[in-house]
């Protein structure tokens, strides 16, 4: 994927990786793949995997909210 996007020069394109189905892999795993830049792990069976994951989004994507 990073290959193609740099093809296409996308590259500098904010991104973020999540992988879902946590649930399924063991701990080590879960936290090997977190430790990953530009990452996240989630399990959609998990709610409380998916307020980190709109949390990051918000923080990443969405402009800031004026008062």
């Amino acid at each position: 994927t990073k290959k193609l996007l740099a093809e296409l020069d996308l590259d500098h394109v904010p991104r973020l990786r999540v992988y879902n189905k946590a649930d399924r892999l063991d701990p080590a795993t879960v936290e090997a793949l977190g430790r990953e830049e530009d990452t996240m792990v989630i399990s959609a069976l998990e709610s409380k995997s998916l307020r980190p994951l709109l949390d990051e989004l918000q923080r990443r994507f969405l402009p800031p909210m004026s008062a």
